[in-house]
């Protein structure tokens, strides 16, 4: 019985000994693993901050029109608008004119006005549709010079 219990104490120290070393083992791995995890965890850190860095250098160069780009960018909406509008009004008085000439030609003879005019009264039209044509003719100017000047 003493040789049975001397051999079961052996084989206890010898398992004592088996799982010191393995528990040995164990940390140094655990350690081992513990100094790995924070080499990865640094260089986690360190490519998330690269990242931002390349991000924020990203985001620097998009571009961002300045306040005074803006308003460019507006006015020349309003200028493209007002061109539109002007190109319709001339399309329009061309048109007027089309048809009055045809109008004119249609009618064939010249025929006396049904109303008499007295030639103060003859004059005033006159000035006024000079005028009228100077007025015409500067807004065709002036819409030209836009148009150039948009169109570089």
């Amino acid at each position: 019985r003493v040789k049975l219990l001397w051999g079961q104490k052996k084989k206890q120290l010898e398992d004592l000994n088996y799982y010191r070393e393995e528990r040995k083992s164990l940390r140094e791995m655990a350690e081992r693993l513990a100094d790995k995890y924070e080499e990865a965890k640094e260089k986690q850190e360190d490519i998330m901050n690269r990242m931002k860095k390349v991000l924020r250098s990203f985001y620097s160069l998009l571009p961002v029109l300045s306040d005074s780009e803006k308003d460019m960018k507006k006015e020349l909406q309003m200028i493209h608008d007002q061109l539109q509008h002007l190109s319709n009004a001339i399309r329009q008085v061309k048109m007027k004119k089309e048809y009055q000439q045809q109008k004119m030609e249609k009618g064939g003879s010249p025929r006396q006005p049904s109303i008499n005019l007295s030639a103060y009264q003859s004059k005033c039209i006159q000035t006024v549709l000079k005028e009228e044509g100077e007025h015409i003719r500067e807004m065709v100017k002036q819409l030209n010079d836009i148009r150039s000047h948009v169109n570089f």
